[in-house]
């Protein structure tokens, strides 16, 4: 079981092609584990009336290895898996000041209508030294998408 680190959500901002600081890794061969109520969970209501878009992420430590942990859901419309992807590559990681992943394409991004805590997580490592006891921050750089 993946030894888990404190995450602090300091900002999600969904109204917001980066390059990965992380080692190559093949998509298909990412972990993924379960979506719990460890994770950070954030939601967000789109006005166009397209429901809600839930995210969910996570860092743990597996095998000596920092990895970030994520995963996206929308409860209604099936629109919302094309902007969410869109959404997801400008997202990045930052741990005192310094993005240390960018691009979060790699999160799982579940069917619509899945409720966040039944989809399972995509994990992808950290190539960057992280401090112990560092603080992990989620934000996006902003995008715009069109229904």
């Amino acid at each position: 079981m993946p030894k888990p680190i404190k995450s602090h959500l300091l900002a999600v901002c969904f109204a917001v092609v980066s390059l990965s600081a992380s080692p190559a890794v093949s998509q298909d061969k990412l972990p993924t584990i379960p979506v719990t109520k460890d994770f950070s969970i954030s939601s967000s209501q789109w006005t166009s009336g397209l429901g809600k878009t839930h995210l969910a992420w996570r860092v743990i430590e597996q095998n000596g290895q920092i990895m970030v942990c994520g995963a996206i859901a929308s409860d209604k419309h099936s629109t919302m898996s094309r902007h969410n992807r869109a959404i997801l590559r400008k997202g990045f990681v930052k741990v005192q000041g310094k993005k240390v992943l960018r691009g979060l394409g790699y999160f799982t991004v579940a069917k619509s209508g899945t409720n966040i805590l039944d989809a399972r997580a995509t994990c992808k490592p950290i190539a960057a030294k992280v401090p112990s006891k560092s603080r992990f921050l989620l934000g996006f750089d902003p995008v715009r998408v069109r229904g």
